[in-house]
């Protein structure tokens, strides 16, 4: 085992923006280490629903979706509330949402 899985073994994770590209790559990397649970919170829900039953289905329930828009704090609250209620805490939180714009 190497000090980085080691360092991931029993953890639970928590990742925005955690349904595509870095975000479910790293959810899926602190699985594979030995991860205890993952909650990917998104605001794309067609993302969500077939990412969490892909990697729960890899990960038997280990991971939870969650619908969140980080720019709104009422669901910000919920989805951390909803997080640590699934894992009994929160070991690591990734905040990796986001969304670019492009000036005109």
């Amino acid at each position: 085992m190497t000090s980085t899985s080691e360092y991931y073994q029993n953890k639970v994770a928590v990742v925005t923006g955690g349904t595509s590209g870095i975000g479910l790559a790293l959810a899926e990397m602190m699985l594979s280490y030995g991860a205890k649970q993952a909650v990917l919170a998104d605001v794309n829900d067609e993302n969500l629903k077939r990412e969490t039953a892909r990697l729960n289905t890899a990960y038997v329930d280990k991971v939870l979706g969650l619908h969140c828009d980080v720019t709104k704090e009422e669901d910000v609250q919920g989805m951390i509330r909803k997080a640590a209620e699934f894992g009994g805490r929160i070991d690591i939180l990734f905040n990796n949402a986001g969304a670019g714009s492009v000036p005109a």
